[in-house]
């Protein structure tokens, strides 16, 4: 457990989300336990609702937030891009002129504040720190290859500019960075030859709430109830479940399969319900759409059986999925594909079975389980201590304490 008699240590963190934050790895981790332990936090955060740009509060903490105008057009969502800069520029002037911190952070898809927060950090004699959770130069180049027109070569020119920009400009320049995953960490030391040591791999974890939830709400396994929670989007390729499902139901009859989640765009969710039906599975796959956090913990709690499938494209192999961990945290014996890190947590743990990509893989590993409800429960069993010693945010914000502090003994 952190604790207070840590030195204080303050961050300006540039987040391309919306304000609110509510990811777990920027509430969970930041807001609260590195919190606890002694990390006085302020925020830059997007709008996705009408306003003027402000210092508002988040978590009791000052949050500077972008302006932004209403519209879904074309012409709004530039003009919006050009608020969201013009916001940059402000937060510049304040990590210049304003209060001394000693680490500007910024995530993701900040470019722009990269250079400037970059900078700000130099000037001001801050370190600077570049936390990348997602291969977004590399996803756009993908999305180059299945489109066409326009849009093929605006990311593709957006891929090559910001993968250049980041891995040869920003990179070499910061104190430190923190990746999502050790393949993450190998990947870009062998694509932009960025020091291994520079980079800290930080995986995506669990409340310790979740572990107490669990022993507080015993739950009833329905017998044939296969739970997936998560995002439709299309890159994860979620197609490969219904057809695996319909391997399982010859199988096993009775079985019902329950994807717990939404599309980011309805046309994902349309896409896999229109497969449903072509398969005639309607009456055996329910949809529920986005529900609350402890509603889904209740579903995926009550499962026979719970899958995590990560297409292995290259965007999607440096990455950690907090459905695993979440179903180990809730007891549920897991299936999962060969993913980097999610075949090393089920090896590690036993709280499941990894196959390789495909539908019959993962009907054959399913449809196991389901004959095998002893040796499956034994698996699921193993999940909540292997979570605990592993995937909590309290353990995690100790890791990334401690390198906060190795980096600004840092000369």
């Amino acid at each position: 457990m952190m604790s207070k008699d840590k030195p204080t240590i303050t961050v300006f963190y540039i987040v391309a989300d919306f304000y609110p934050a509510w990811r777990l790895d920027l509430t969970e981790l930041f807001s609260v336990q590195l919190a606890k332990g002694g990390l006085e936090l302020s925020w830059s955060l997007w709008s996705d609702t009408p306003g003027s740009a402000g210092w508002f509060e988040q978590y009791g903490r000052p949050t500077f937030v972008a302006a932004s105008c209403k519209g879904e057009s074309i012409l709004s969502r530039v003009f919006n891009k050009l608020l969201q800069s013009v916001a940059d520029i402000r937060v510049f002037f304040h990590l210049v002129f304003g209060p001394h911190y000693d680490i500007i952070q910024v995530r993701d898809q900040c470019y722009f504040s990269a250079g400037l927060g970059l900078l700000a950090a130099r000037l001001r004699g801050s370190k600077f720190v570049y936390w990348l959770s997602f291969p977004f130069p590399e996803n756009d180049m993908l999305k180059a290859e299945e489109t066409q027109g326009i849009k093929k070569y605006f990311y593709k020119m957006r891929g090559k500019l910001s993968a250049f920009w980041l891995y040869r400009f920003i990179f070499p320049k910061a104190d430190h960075i923190f990746v999502q995953s050790e393949q993450m960490q190998t990947d870009i030391f062998e694509r932009y030859q960025t020091p291994l040591e520079k980079m800290t791999p930080v995986p995506m974890g669990v409340p310790s709430a979740l572990l107490d939830w669990t022993a507080e709400h015993p739950a009833e396994t329905v017998k044939g109830r296969v739970i997936y929670t998560g995002t439709f989007v299309k890159e994860r390729k979620l197609e490969v479940l219904i057809e695996a499902f319909v391997i399982v139901k010859k199988q096993v009859p009775y079985s019902e399969l329950w994807l717990v989640g939404d599309g980011t765009v309805p046309e994902e969710r349309k896409m896999l319900e229109q497969l449903v039906q072509q398969k005639q599975l309607t009456d055996s796959v329910h949809f529920t759409g986005f529900v609350p956090m402890e509603q889904a913990w209740s579903l995926a709690a009550s499962a026979e059986v719970c899958v995590s499938p990560v297409y292995p494209s290259f965007v999607l192999r440096p990455g950690s999925p907090t459905k695993l961990n979440e179903y180990m945290a809730l007891a549920r014996p897991c299936v999962a594909n060969d993913h980097p890190e999610q075949a090393t947590t089920l090896q590690s743990s036993g709280a499941g079975l990894s196959v390789p990509w495909g539908s019959k893989e993962f009907a054959r590993a399913i449809a196991w389980m389901m004959e095998h409800p002893l040796e499956a429960e034994k698996m699921g069993q193993k999940g909540p201590a292997w979570v605990k010693a592993n995937r909590t945010y309290d353990q995690i914000a100790e890791k990334v304490f401690a390198k906060y502090q190795t980096i600004l003994d840092q000369n």
